[in-house]
């Protein structure tokens, strides 16, 4: 009887958020900031029973027995995150319009035939100006449409295509930034899909410290990576 309000609201995890858990803990990724969230036990509870669509009144009602705490209290706790994740974006009302993807279908657009490091340089700037002007929601919206290409037969082999994506990093003077990774990996990402490769983007975090990282993988092997780096990241999101 506590949750009455809650069903109106039929609240859903935001287009925009990616999540995974550290432990007990659930780490949100926000896409539109590019900013993480860390949730203690109790709130991750919650949040999972939102992520998962569950009845808000059987979920107050579980988290409350777990917690031998009163119901009432719970049931407030609850709609008082619900209101907080949904004032900082991370929660939609369930009748919200989608989010407009106009821009992120200029992705599907037949590649042009150029040299392998022009077209990598391309999609460098196109990456770069989606995150300058829409944030990584736009970029990432791109490099989500992207479809799978068709290798060329004159396609060069993958070691080849790094090394031309390498070569057109040279144009940026900021391409071994610290913060660079998102925009290097969805660039690479994109090229090496466009140009018929099986690849794979991944949004990772890590704790103790906390960190997050962004890379791609071909046959399961992370690429421009140390090897066994990446085996301490919790995968938050991945493409396709």
């Amino acid at each position: 009887m506590y949750c009455s309000a809650f069903s109106s609201l039929a609240p859903k995890v935001s287009p925009d958020v990616r999540w995974g858990l550290l432990g007990d803990r659930a780490v949100i990724l926000n896409l539109r900031t590019n900013a993480y969230l860390g949730l203690d036990p109790l709130a991750t509870l919650m949040w999972k029973a939102v992520a998962e669509q569950a009845d808000p009144g059987a979920a107050v009602q579980s988290i409350a027995s777990t917690y031998h705490a009163p119901l009432e209290q719970v049931a407030n706790d609850y709609e008082e995150l619900l209101g907080s994740l949904t004032a900082q974006g991370l929660l939609i009302d369930g009748l919200a319009a989608p989010r407009n993807t106009r821009q992120a279908s200029e992705a599907s657009m037949p590649r042009t035939a150029m040299f392998p490091s022009l077209r990598a340089w391309r999609t460098m700037l196109a990456i770069r100006l989606r995150l300058r002007a829409g944030g990584l929601t736009s970029a990432y919206a791109y490099a989500e449409s992207c479809p799978a290409g068709i290798p060329a037969r004159d396609e060069p082999e993958l070691p080849s295509a790094l090394a031309a994506f390498r070569s057109a990093e040279n144009f940026w003077l900021d391409r071994r930034a610290s913060d660079d990774c998102l925009s290097r990996s969805l660039s690479l990402f994109v090229f090496l899909r466009r140009a018929g490769f099986s690849v794979r983007h991944k949004i990772g975090v890590a704790d103790t410290p906390f960190r997050a990282h962004a890379w791609v993988e071909s046959q399961g092997q992370p690429l421009f990576e140390a090897p066994n780096r990446m085996d301490r990241f919790t995968v938050l999101s991945s493409l396709p």
